[in-house]
């Protein structure tokens, strides 16, 4: 398994932006995604995507 850390200073929905846009690779280069995990805290927000 892999693991990909996604942060935004910035809001929830550019975040968002992004755990798309890397799924969408995800997805071209043939991985399966096991699990999501969002984090928001006072310095951001995380996002942590498990896959293989």
């Amino acid at each position: 398994m892999k693991v990909k850390m996604l942060h935004s200073c910035w809001s929830d929905k550019r975040l968002e932006n992004y755990i798309n846009e890397f799924l969408d690779d995800l997805k071209h280069e043939g991985f399966e995604v096991v699990e999501i995990q969002y984090r928001p805290t006072i310095w951001g927000y995380f996002a942590t995507v498990v896959y293989q």
